[in-house]
């Protein structure tokens, strides 16, 4: 941010889209490896869809948004502490996670795995799937986890902008 430049900040948008877009297609494949494929036991499937259902079907876009915002706090805070948790990044993995889990939060990309089997199935269409689900999701999680990290960033560096002024 200190050299700013708009080209930086294609190359940050080319980037994460292109994560975005690698994790929809894994989930996506998966999603078709366990229904259409019929890899996975049908009785386990039957409670993948369960699961989805609650998810996706039982919020509407705005509450998916919603939820998504914890969820993107929660995921910039794992990234945030990788690092310095040397030994231990599995638990710490485990705790966030778990927490996205029991809160009921709206993560994009577990969310598309959901999302996907749903739509696989027939149960959802296209336009469910992302303007009622993934778009929310993305839109919740990206204000979530950016609020988190500009406060933490703000926090590493507030006495260096004091001294400067």
């Amino acid at each position: 941010m200190a050299d700013f430049r708009s080209s930086t900040l294609r190359s940050i948008a080319k980037l994460w889209a292109i994560v975005l877009a690698a994790n929809l297609a894994g989930t996506f494949l998966a999603a078709i490896f366990t229904d259409v494929l019929a890899v996975v036991p049908h009785e386990y499937v039957e409670a993948m869809r369960e699961v989805s259902r609650e998810a996706v079907l039982n919020k509407p876009g705005m509450d998916v948004f919603l939820a998504g915002i914890p969820a993107g706090f929660y995921i910039a805070a794992l990234v945030w502490m990788l690092p310095s948790s040397k030994g231990f990044e599995i638990w710490v993995i485990v705790i966030m996670t778990y927490l996205i889990a029991i809160g009921h939060f709206a993560h994009v990309i577990v969310g598309s795995a959901e999302v996907f089997l749903l739509l696989v199935d027939g149960e959802i269409g296209v336009v469910r799937a992302f303007m009622g689900y993934l778009f929310p999701a993305l839109l919740g999680n990206v204000i979530g986890g950016t609020a988190l990290f500009s406060v933490l960033a703000y926090a590493q560096v507030r006495e260096e902008i004091k001294n400067e002024n």
